[in-house]
Parts: C-alpha cells; structure tokens; sequence
C-alpha cells in the first residue's frame, strides 16, 4: 500500500510539472506590475442596505424603522447596541446602515483581504473580498467582472481568499516568476512558481507549505513519514531549494534531490 501511495503522488507531481512547464510560453517578460487598490464604495444618496452585518440582528422598532441589532433582540427592543438603521439615513438617533458599513467594511478588509483584493463585504452571510467598487446595495462588487475570494473557503478551493493570501506571501524564487494555485481534485490547492534563471533558463518548483498540506490531506497524520523520502531541504520541487540551486548557486548537485 505504501509503495502505491508513493507512486501515485509521484506521479501527480510529474503530471502537474510537466503541464505547468508545456503552458508557460515566454510570458514571465511581461508580467505587470502589482497595483494595490485602497477600499472603495459607493454609498449614493439614499440609504440602500437591505441587511445587517454578519455580527448584527435586525429587528422593527416601535416606530416601524428597521433596525440592526448588536446583541439579542428581544421582541420590538435591542438588548444590546443598536448600530445602524436600514429605514433612512442618518437621524438624530442612529447613523445610516450604509454609513456604518463603509466604516466596517473598511476595517474587516484590512484584517481579511489581500491587498489586490481589499474591498470587504458580506453577502447573505458569507463574505467576501473585491479588487474595485461595490454596488450602491454594498453585497456585491460593483462590476460582475470584478475579481472576488470568499473568506473563510480554505484551502481545497483556488479562489478562496486564504489562497489569495498565501500567494501574496509566496516568496518566488526570482524576480522574474509567475505564481499560480493548482487545484487538486478537492484536496489542498498546490502553489506553484514559474521562473527563469540567470541562463534565461525556465523552471518550476511548489511552495513548501502547500505541498506539506496536500500530502498530509492524502496520507493521513502519518504522512511524513510515508514520504520520508520527499526531503523539503534537499528536493528541488521546493522552491526554497530550487531558489538555492538556480538563483544562490548555494547548493551544489550533489546535494540536491531531482
């Protein structure tokens, strides 16, 4: 059983790698430059919001206004804080949902966006981050070609901001490289780079965490030692020593696993 273990994730590493290297084309020349995008909105000038944020109820006060509660509601009353009104705008009591959101959405994105997708909001209770605008109704990015992650999706999903974040942390083995997530078939998504060497020379390596995931997903608690032989600080799938092989010239070949 070991033994076909072995083979079969040896065999998903060389399928992926050879795929990845036959797509590259020489395009890592023309790799634009990141742009990072502040939070926007649009807020207009009536008061759109149709929901509360994820940690508010709503509830209908006596005087018909609807309302977003932050504690238990309790019939017609707040028994905590009431943050916001979705009825009108800002009255003499409470500010305007849209108001408040612009503000709360500005801080979550901070605490929960990559920075090329820094505009945060919530839809029907998951949220989400954007790289522009949102619609004036602020669930939805202004634009449906907008690029967007889901917060909170894990691993198992490319598109998941936990992904995106990784990818902005994934340190490339040189300047000149391409990142990209890899889905697995429902297991952890792999991180991959593409990158040349001083020769101009491609190559390919996987973020060392993202295989770590992927193996222990497929093998179970167990997995280090089913793959003892997939050495991180000798194999040059990882691009920590592709990165000292290629680039450094600090590892010789005799002291890398191919």
């Amino acid at each position: 059983m070991l033994i076909f273990d072995i083979l079969v994730f040896s065999a998903t590493i060389v399928v992926l790698y050879l795929w990845w290297n036959s797509t590259l084309d020489i395009t890592l020349d023309s790799i634009p430059p990141v742009v990072k995008e502040g939070f926007t909105t649009v807020t207009g000038t009536i008061n759109n919001i149709s929901m509360c944020p994820l940690s508010s109820k709503s509830y209908i006060d006596k005087t018909g206004d609807t309302l977003c509660c932050d504690g238990n509601v309790n019939g017609m009353e707040c028994e905590g804080k009431t943050i916001c009104t979705m009825s009108s705008l800002n009255s003499k009591d409470h500010e305007a949902c849209s108001t408040y959101l612009a503000s709360y959405y500005a801080r979550k994105g901070k605490e929960l966006c990559p920075s090329q997708l820094s505009s945060y909001y919530e839809n029907k209770g998951i949220s989400f981050c954007t790289n522009g605008s949102l619609a004036p109704t602020m669930d939805a990015p202004m634009s449906q070609t907008q690029r967007k992650c889901k917060v909170a999706g894990g691993y198992t999903d490319p598109t998941s901001c936990e992904i995106e974040l990784e990818l902005e942390k994934f340190v490339c083995p040189s300047p000149q490289c391409q990142k990209t997530a890899l889905p697995t078939g429902g297991y952890p998504v792999l991180l991959t780079s593409s990158f040349k060497d001083s020769m101009g020379m491609h190559h390919s390596c996987y973020e060392d965490k993202s295989v770590f995931r992927y193996l222990a997903a497929i093998a179970g608690p167990d997995w280090k030692a089913r793959f003892s032989w997939l050495n991180p600080d000798r194999n040059i799938l990882f691009c920590g020593v592709a990165k000292k092989y290629f680039i450094d010239k600090t590892l010789q070949k005799n002291q890398i696993d191919i």
